[in-house]
């Protein structure tokens, strides 16, 4: 009987140890399988989910490589390294004509961004700098003098603050009749035979025409 319980002990301790090494086997098996997956996923990202073409839609003003530039996005980069967010917000604020921007990325490798711009209706001066500015006085980015004499001048009260990309803001606080005279004016039938529309004064807002007629409002 003793050998029996000696044989049977003996038994139990080699189930115990085989036991041991098999959930010890078992869990480098699970680490071995999981750390090849991660392994996998890194060698498909890097290989394959790589920026290799970005094509630039709707741009006008801009160039490609000033959208580009402005979102700090370049053929080689991981396809998933950036941001869309952030880089349409970069591309608004170094390219103030933009009015909408969308950046789209379709696997394996390929960037698609399509830009809506500004269509520029005024030019106004700001600090000795001539800029264009939308029908509701959104300010765009500058102008030569050749491409300012395409828009119509506008006359502005004491502006508080001309950011680009931004509504004009004034001095006066409550200026409403500005933007309401401005978008009327744009949107209006003579709108391609406006010269100057002249703002300074609610009392005495006038607006040129043809370059002969003086429409007093």
């Amino acid at each position: 009987k003793r050998a029996q319980v000696k044989e049977a002990e003996a038994q139990a301790r080699a189930e115990s140890k085989n036991k041991k090494y098999s959930k010890k086997e078992m869990i480098i098996t699970a680490f071995l399988i999981c750390a090849t997956i991660v392994l996998s996923i890194f060698c498909v990202y890097n290989i394959f989910f790589v920026v290799r073409s970005i094509t630039v839609e709707g741009n006008e003003r801009y160039t490609t490589e000033q959208i580009l530039a402005s979102a700090k996005i370049n053929v080689g980069d991981k396809l998933y390294s950036f941001s869309s967010r952030i880089a349409e917000d970069d591309i608004k604020m170094y390219c103030p004509n933009v009015k909408d921007i969308k950046v789209k990325r379709t696997p394996p490798g390929k960037i698609i961004v399509t830009v809506e711009e500004e269509e520029a209706y005024y030019y106004a001066d700001f600090y000795g700098e001539i800029r264009a500015m939308t029908k509701d006085l959104r300010v765009l980015g500058g102008l030569s003098e050749a491409e300012a004499a395409e828009l119509i001048k506008i006359k502005l009260p004491e502006v508080s603050r001309a950011v680009a990309g931004e509504i004009v803001i004034f001095k006066e606080g409550e200026c409403k009749y500005v933007y309401e005279v401005a978008l009327a004016a744009a949107e209006s039938a003579l709108v391609n035979r406006l010269g100057t529309v002249d703002l300074r004064n609610q009392n005495d807002v006038s607006v040129t025409c043809d370059g002969k007629y003086i429409l007093k409002l």
